[in-house]
This record gives C-alpha cells, structure tokens and sequence, in this order.
C-alpha cells in the first residue's frame, strides 16, 4: 500500500487497479497444544484483536481508501453466491476477552501482569514467515493487542519454507499466515478431520469436526453451485465459530499500468487477463 501511495504522488501516469480477494491472513491457533483447545478461549483471542485497526494501519493508503475486508474463512468473497456475507463478524471487545479468559480459569494470581492456570502461564510463541514487512508488522500489533488481556506472546520469524514446514508437521504454538484462494470449492485439505488413511497436512490446526465434515462431503457431492451455495454458507458459519483461526483479513492485490496501455483486463483469474488484446 506504501508503494501504490508513492506512485500516486510521483507517477500519475500509472493506473492503479485492484485485483479482489485471492489472498487472506490469519492466525493459526494449533488445537493440539492445550493453550487453544477450548473454543471460548479462541473466542476470547479474537475479541483482543481490533482487526479493524490493524486493516487502518496496515492495508489502507494515505487517500483512505482499504485494501482489505475482513475475513470470515477461507472461501473466498470473489465466488458471488457462494461467499457468506452475513456472519456477525467478532470485533474488538477487550472487557469480553478478559471475562471469557476469567471463566475458562486464567487469572493473573501472582499480579505479574500475566495470565496463569494451573501453574502455567498463558504465553506462547507467534511465528510468521521471513520477507513479509505487512506479517511482520501485523505480528507486533498482535502482540501488543493480547499483551492487554494478559497473554504473553513471543514473536519469531523464521525463513518460509521451513515455516510452511512446520506449519505441515504442526510444530509451532500459533502461526500468522495467509492463502491464495482457489476458485473452486474444495475445504477439504484445510478443514477436514484426519483419517488413519490419510493426514490433510493443510489442515495446520489438526481441527476437526464432524459436522464440519459432513457439510464438506455434502457440497462436494452437490454439482450444482446454486444447489451447492448454502451447504457452503452452513460451513462457512461453522468454522467461524469454532475460531480455529482468527481470520483476519481478505487483500486488494494492487496492480500497477502505465496508462499507454490500453485494453488492460485485471479481474480474479489473473493480473493481466487476455494479455493478447
């Protein structure tokens, strides 16, 4: 977004157009770790973002205008019908957060400004990938919007593919990280349980539920999008819920054209569309 301002202040001659909602952000909460397992407490995580804010730091240029919405999964708000828009999105709320933490037996008993259970504190590690200034800098919000609940939180950025690999084994706490949508629909690699059979290394919280399952296996056998839409919806309400994320955001990619170009097509298939006309 700092560069699309830059070149608006020093290259009028080069168009800025938006290509929509192919890539999102999200926290990673990894179920196995005991930390997450409770879904009030994921809940109470997501009440000590203020998402909104890190969108107007982050991802909104000097004009005001957003490149980003928020996010409510990973189907992706290109797929007109099939996306839900009408999830009541869980917004900043840090009483809540602290209440939710309260109930589910997280109190700071020593008065060291940190959350403890059990002789445990509540804090872990937070790890995103090297090279990416908007993760980086989003990873310090987070810190800082969590630290005010009285959870510790640890950053550390490690170079990508060994990310994506631990990501895939489950080996970290909670991960910042993002995807490219696909447009056809297919959760299953991210959202469906394990099987003896066969482990869904993209599914990097271990999640899993049978009712998240069963909606998968239902929209899958439904050829018909129209048909397909609601089952897809149900999912979509489903996962939300269960928070095994906290979804963060969809991104405007920016795409820049020198205005001696003509006929330029940028849309969700691609930066350039039709490239031959």
């Amino acid at each position: 977004v700092e560069d699309a301002d830059r070149l608006r202040e020093e290259h009028p001659e080069i168009n800025l157009m938006r290509r929509g909602w192919r890539t999102s952000d999200y926290v990673a909460w990894n179920l196995t770790n005991p930390l997450f397992a409770d879904k009030e407490v994921r809940h109470a995580l997501a009440e000590a973002l203020d998402v909104e804010g890190m969108m107007q730091k982050l991802l909104t240029s000097k004009t005001g205008e957003s490149y980003a919405r928020r996010s409510v999964g990973t189907i992706t708000p290109a797929l007109c019908g099939v996306h839900n828009n009408d999830i009541p999105l869980i917004n900043q709320n840090v009483e809540s957060a602290k209440a939710k933490l309260a109930k589910a037996g997280w109190t700071d008993s020593d008065g060291d400004g940190i959350l403890d259970k059990g002789g445990k504190k509540f804090s872990f590690t937070l790890m995103t990938n090297t090279g990416n200034k908007r993760r980086a800098n989003a990873s310090i919000l987070i810190q800082s919007q969590l630290k005010d609940v009285g959870i510790e939180v640890n950053l550390e950025q490690i170079e990508s593919n060994s990310f994506f690999q631990n990501l895939r084994k489950r080996e970290y706490e909670a991960a910042l990280s993002g995807w490219a949508a696909a447009l056809f629909v297919d959760p299953s690699p991210m959202w469906k349980c394990d099987t003896p059979a066969q482990k869904n290394e993209f599914n990097f919280t271990g999640y899993c539920n049978a009712t998240t399952d069963a909606l998968i296996e239902k929209g899958l056998a439904t050829p018909n999008p129209k048909d397909a839409a609601p089952i897809w919806k149900e999912l979509q309400a489903q996962v939300y819920d269960e928070q095994p994320y906290a979804f963060l955001w969809w991104m405007d990619e920016i795409v820049a054209v020198n205005d001696r170009f003509e006929n330029v097509t940028v849309d969700v298939l691609s930066n350039l569309n039709r490239l031959h006309e």
